[in-house]
């Protein structure tokens, strides 16, 4: 699969000249349709309620459960997955307290699940929260998963074959896989998914591994000593290439991190959807790009052995992270002159929408779950606080 994979990465990228390519245009926006039925889709660098006139999407947050500080299950220690059901509930984990909570619309607090333990119903540390089908959430805490119903009702548990530190979870064509990864012995890291049988019981039988589709290795400083790499970090600023699964759709979205380019791929390797953006860089600031390097004196180790100031760019990334919300459109988070705020939005078929901008906190949002109506997120204030903040999504009428 990962010699498919680059193969098809080459092809699909290079739009241009493709003889066997059937070529559409509509609004500005091209589509070429290759021989195997993947579609390239390049976007120019206005999205379509600007070009057209439409009104623009908005977010507005409409929802915040958290307090500074208290005893009650409104405080939160650390937040390690958001389930919302629907649109009346929300299931929040807290890994800090070993509980699983639930809130109603408004905010109330309806109920908690669990506690710390190894028993039914108890979670142990670094637990995490997903959403699964029928609307059941699945925690799972150092390689124990436990089953349970909207309303709250443990429906069972299992002791999986391996611990997958809490990875991506997501279904295709009935069956479940579960990502995981293993580290090499120059510290790099090898991800693949691991497809699970269901037993009638409901527990998981592995069945084989996939690796993710190939992509480009990270750009990396090392720190060695003796010929033996002791660390390793990625260079700042420099654009990620990498493979993330999609609970939403059951497939992969992958960049090569060589441009705004990202692609649609399925379990099996096929990629369906190849979207480009033109787009215009935005530059990094001499004191920020110093910054960065200033935070590779590490101590004790000193500078990174291979270090080259070059190698850190003078612009910032097309962009930080690739979401595929509920309905199928593509949620892309950028870096723009207000900080990481910037979410490009694409509709399903990947034409360009236009972008969002998440409201101004004092503090950082972690996105955890786009639904049809809402974003759902985790917001971490100076102080470390957590908050669940959910924003609704506006989509005006033209």
């Amino acid at each position: 699969m990962a010699r498919r994979f680059a193969a098809t990465l080459a092809l699909l990228l290079a739009l241009a000249g493709c003889d066997d390519a059937r070529t559409r245009a509509l609004d500005g926006v091209r589509f070429d349709t290759l021989a195997r039925g993947a579609v390239a889709v390049h976007n120019p660098v206005e999205g379509s309620w600007n070009r057209t006139g439409a009104p623009p999407w908005s977010l507005v947050e409409d929802l915040r459960l958290g307090a500074v500080d208290g005893t009650g299950p409104e405080v939160f220690g650390s937040v390690s997955g958001v389930v919302p059901i629907g649109d009346t509930l929300i299931w929040v984990y807290d890994r800090q307290s070993a509980e699983l909570r639930a809130f109603d619309s408004t905010g109330s607090h309806l109920t908690t699940v669990g506690r710390s333990g190894e028993g039914p119903g108890e979670f142990g540390p670094y637990g995490c929260a997903h959403a699964a089908p029928d609307d059941e959430i699945w925690v799972e805490s150092q390689g124990r998963w436990q089953r349970f119903a909207a309303d709250g009702r443990r429906l069972g548990g299992w002791l999986a074959w391996r611990n997958f530190n809490c990875g991506p979870v997501l279904w295709a064509d009935g069956t479940v896989f579960t990502g995981s990864s293993e580290f090499g012995p120059d510290l790099t890291s090898t991800q693949f998914l691991v497809r699970q049988r269901i037993e009638p019981d409901g527990s998981w039988s592995p069945v084989d591994t996939l690796p993710y589709p190939a992509t480009p290795p990270y750009h990396l400083f090392r720190w060695s000593e003796g010929g033996r790499t002791l660390m390793s970090n990625v260079v700042p600023y420099r654009p990620r290439p990498g493979a993330v699964p999609q609970r939403a759709t059951g497939r992969y979205l992958v960049t090569a991190g060589d441009g705004y380019r990202f692609l649609e791929v399925g379990i099996d390797g096929d990629t369906t959807l190849a979207i480009e953006r033109d787009f215009s860089p935005v530059p990094l600031s001499q004191a920020t790009r110093d910054s960065a390097i200033a935070a590779l004196d590490l101590p004790r180790l000193g500078m990174p052995d291979d270090f080259d100031a070059d190698r850190i760019p003078r612009e910032h990334p097309p962009f930080t992270r690739m979401m595929t919300a509920d309905d199928g459109s593509f949620w892309i988070q950028r870096t723009s002159t207000d900080a990481d705020r910037a979410l490009d939005v694409f509709d399903a078929e990947g034409v360009f929408l236009g972008t969002l901008a998440l409201p101004s906190h004092d503090g950082t949002v972690s996105i955890q779950r786009i639904t049809g109506a809402h974003l759902y997120g985790v917001l971490r204030d100076p102080l470390g606080v957590e908050f669940v903040v959910r924003y609704r999504i506006e989509r005006a009428e033209s």
